[in-house]
Order: C-alpha cells, then sequence, then structure tokens
C-alpha cells in the first residue's frame, strides 16, 4: 500500500502521487516518533498541535468537497491562486448525521486568505455549493443576495405552512442557513419569527445548523451561528450542547471559541463542568468566551483574566470548581432572550 499522509489516505502500490492533493506517496507509515514530522513535511499538524500554516498563521475551513471531481477541481484552483490549503476528512460527528455526507473534506485556507479563497472556489465549482450561495458570487451579487433571501424566506414559510411538501429537511435547513448568512435584516426578522412560532417542531434542526455553524469559519457562519442560537435560546432548547462540546476538541481555535460562546446561550448549566476546562486552553479568546459563557449560567462573580497566563489563573480556576462543586445549580441565565421578548421583538419589524 502507498500512503498519503497530507489527506491521510491508502492507495494501491502502482500510485505514486495522491489524486487529492498531488503529494507523492509515501511506501510506509512512518515511525511513531517520527510521525508529527513526517506530517508536517507534508503540510500536515498532529492532532495535539494547533492548525496553523507553514507561516505560523491559523488556518480555517474555507469549504466542504462531497465529490472527489470537485476536489480535484478545488486543489487546481487554490494552487493556482497561490493559496496555502490543507485538507482533511469532514468530522461526522453524529450531531451532525444529515448534514454532511457519507464522504465530505474539509479545506482549510489561513484565516486572511478565506474570502479570497472562498470566492475562487464557489466561482470555479459551483455545483459545490448551494444554489444560493453560488449565486451570490456572480455579477450583481448584491441583487442576486436580495432575490436569494426574499425567496428563501419565501419557502421557508411555505414549507412551515405545509403548502410545499419535501421528503426531508434538507430545503428548510438550506433556506434558513441562505437567510441567516445575508445581510438583509428584515428576511433575517421574518425567518426567526417564523421559526420562533414553530418551536419545538424546527429546534433539532436548527441544532444541527448550529453545530455545522460553530465547527466552520468565515463570517457567513459565524452570522448563521448568531441567529440560530438566538431562536434556540428562545426556545429554551438545549439539545445542541453534545454537539458543541464535542468541537471543545477542535485544532482550530476560532471553532472552540464559537463553540463555548454558544454553550453559554444553550441555558443548561450541565455545560459548566466542560467549560471549566476550557479556562486552561491555550487560546485567550476560548478562555474569554469560556469565562462569560460560566459567568452567563451560574451568575457567579468570580476572579479571572483570560489574557493572564494559564499558569497564574489556576488558583482562580481551582477556586472556581471548588465553588461549583459546592452548588451545582444555575442562580438564572443572565440576560436570556425569553420566546415572549424574540416574538414580541421581531413583530414588530416585520
Amino acid at each position: 500500500m502507498k500512503y498519503c499522509l497530507f489527506c491521510r489516505e491508502s492507495y494501491e502500490d502502482e500510485m505514486q502521487t495522491c489524486p487529492y492533493c498531488g503529494d507523492d506517496l509515501l511506501d510506509e507509515l512512518p515511525e511513531e516518533g517520527d510521525a508529527a514530522e513526517a506530517y508536517a513535511y507534508h503540510g500536515g499538524h498532529s492532532a495535539d498541535q494547533e492548525q496553523e500554516s507553514e507561516e505560523g498563521q491559523p488556518v480555517i475551513q474555507a469549504a466542504i468537497i462531497t465529490s472527489q471531481d470537485d476536489l480535484e477541481a478545488a486543489v487546481d484552483v487554490l494552487t493556482q491562486g497561490g493559496i496555502y490549503f490543507e485538507i482533511e476528512d469532514a468530522d461526522r460527528m453524529s450531531a451532525n448525521a444529515g448534514i454532511i455526507p457519507a464522504r465530505a473534506w474539509r479545506l482549510l485556507v489561513e484565516q486572511d486568505q478565506a474570502h479570497d479563497a472562498f470566492v475562487r472556489l464557489v466561482s470555479a465549482i459551483p455545483q459545490a455549493f448551494p444554489r444560493v450561495v453560488a449565486e451570490e458570487v456572480g455579477e450583481d451579487g448584491q441583487e442576486r443576495r436580495d432575490e436569494s433571501a426574499a425567496a428563501a424566506v419565501e419557502s421557508i414559510e411555505n414549507i412551515l405552512n405545509g403548502s410545499e411538501t419535501m421528503s426531508d429537511e434538507t430545503a428548510l435547513a438550506g433556506g434558513v442557513i441562505a437567510v441567516f448568512s445575508c445581510e438583509d435584516p428584515v428576511a433575517i426578522a421574518r425567518t426567526k419569527l417564523l421559526l420562533a412560532r414553530r418551536g419545538e417542531s424546527s429546534a433539532e434542526m436548527l441544532s444541527r445548523i448550529a453545530i455545522e455553524a460553530a465547527g466552520a469559519g468565515g463570517e457567513g457562519a459565524e452570522s448563521v451561528l448568531f441567529h440560530t442560537m438566538q431562536v434556540l435560546e428562545a426556545l429554551s432548547h438545549d439539545s445542541a450542547l453534545t454537539g458543541m462540546e464535542q468541537l471543545y476538541k477542535s485544532p482550530v481555535a476560532q471553532v472552540r471559541t464559537r463553540s463555548a460562546w454558544a454553550a453559554g446561550r444553550l441555558g443548561n448549566p450541565e455545560a459548566v463542568d466542560r467549560l471549566l476546562d476550557l479556562l486552561e486552553d491555550e487560546d485567550e479568546d476560548v478562555r474569554y468566551e469560556a469565562s462569560e459563557s460560566i459567568w452567563r449560567l451560574t451568575g457567579f462573580d468570580f476572579d479571572f483574566e483570560p489574557e493572564a497566563p494559564v499558569e497564574k489563573e489556576r488558583e482562580n480556576v481551582e477556586g472556581l470548581r471548588r465553588m461549583w462543586a459546592r452548588t451545582r445549580k444555575a442562580v438564572g441565565v443572565r440576560g436570556r432572550t425569553t420566546l415572549k421578548q424574540l416574538l414580541q421583538g421581531l413583530g414588530g419589524g416585520v
């Protein structure tokens, strides 16, 4: 067998290069002690390392590709554009089932090149992206965005009212993602209103969308996560917590940061134990969001400086652990948006 450390794939002996990334294949896997160095040489990172490019820049997800042909095309696009990239298998956690297909690859690029990479990919292989996303990148993009958002809201309303049929949630989820990633405040407000009024019947779908958005990169995903979490918070629905906590293991600090923030919005005090562990994360932003979520969930006032070195704050963290162990209950989630507040606020604006 031949092996590609970059894509973590194995191939028949007659193959010399990886069909996905173009790297030379290895005749055998390196010994355990040499694996990290060998993998880094091929452009990747061992599982316990923060994901950074060769220049030391953080890398984030630019796209998820679901066909081998599209992956090969994407590699060509990024290579020709001089954009540093990495490929890894998409993480199909159980909470993501139904959103990420059985075989998919994540394309990771440096954070400051993410937008350029995304535009290049959508322009070159639009079939790899949802139609509404592909349309946004072309000429007259703003007009298309407005039309797409309005059409998506109408489709969402028809599906929820039962005037359109569907075999699964794909159409509904796609419409919600399209609206929540756009910049049309009216479309966003209308969609939140429709979903909030629908109640629990839309909550599980929103939970899956939230987990996917927390695990993705870019401003669009951040916008989707924010709007989705506002509805879930108002509905007091916390089933996304398990999926969010699985994201704490991500090598991408941005993913850990977003999932820590989201855990604080779900209103479940069971999140506190895992959030306490994030107070010792190596990334300052992660530590900050974890501390804010703990404060929000417990109501505790405690001493913790996320910008300080982890070692310096260890005593404060242990003190907070002891405080939580004595009570293990929330005083009341601070600043929580209720369903009544959400419906009243949105109802007056749409």
